[in-house]
């Protein structure tokens, strides 16, 4: 095995902290990214991971198509896509997206993503290695044919301009999204954050604007809120002396 480099070894330290791995290896995806299976009797229930996040990411990007969750899901999950792969497959979709536009929105979301992983674990893996898919064996797991794959990859090679080199801003800058989407459903499913939350969280100017538009709002709520109780209790006693001067003494009019 080849000698692994310190920016290797930081960057798979940085993603088994905020990518939820832990002790487990990183052969396949994370818990977040890959799914949550919660048993109830005898029935397993699947929920998105992954699939929820290409499915938002879609929804954003491609209004006028949808990401299907079961085959994302099916897919990671057949085919064992890491989360190197997963990540630099994202690159090309975002690649894609920026650069025709007209292209992204009118492929199919399935299809973009399943030639994304393709191109993407070719570009990490050689041929023979235990980690390298053959694209039968991405055929198999899409329930596509193997021309079909083929035509697919190629398609997509044409779109990127046969360019797959990843630069590292590109690489970093689809982490960092990914981190922060796990960190929010993290946070919206437990209902507190933990201090790798806070963290991820905290670099993101985009949370920060948002939290301190929340904050503010608040606080204009409670100062309203106060305000309108103060002023209420200052001119109580006010109206009660009002009230008093003109009410009639002794059932008579007062005398003028």
């Amino acid at each position: 095995m080849a000698p692994r480099s310190l920016g290797y070894k930081q960057l798979q330290q940085r993603m088994r902290r905020s990518l939820c791995y832990g002790s487990r290896r990183m052969r396949s995806l994370s818990l977040p990214l890959s799914v949550h299976i919660n048993a109830d009797l005898h029935e397993q229930k699947e929920e998105g991971g992954i699939s929820e996040l290409l499915v938002d990411y879609f929804d954003k990007y491609a209004p006028y198509d949808y990401m299907d969750m079961d085959f994302a899901t099916s897919l990671a999950r057949e085919s064992c896509v890491d989360a190197c792969t997963f990540l630099v497959a994202m690159v090309y979709m975002d690649r894609l997206r920026r650069a025709d536009k007209q292209f992204f929105e009118t492929t199919d979301p399935n299809e973009m993503y399943l030639s994304a992983l393709v191109v993407a674990s070719k570009y990490l893996h050689d041929g023979g290695l235990d980690e390298f898919v053959y694209n039968d064996e991405w055929a198999a797991s899409s329930d596509r044919s193997t021309k079909r794959v083929n035509e697919l990859e190629l398609k997509l090679l044409d779109s990127l301009s046969w360019n797959i080199n990843v630069r590292n801003t590109e690489f970093t800058r689809i982490l960092d999204q990914v981190e922060c989407w796990i960190a929010r459903q993290s946070i919206f499913k437990r209902g507190f954050a933990t201090y790798n939350e806070v963290k991820v969280l905290s670099d993101d100017p985009k949370f920060i604007l948002d939290t301190l538009k929340s904050l503010v709002t608040i606080l204009a709520t409670i100062t309203v809120i106060y305000s309108t109780f103060a002023i209420s209790i200052l001119l109580i006693p006010h109206l009660a002396t009002s009230v008093n001067s003109t009410r009639p003494n002794n059932g008579n009019f007062p005398y003028y």
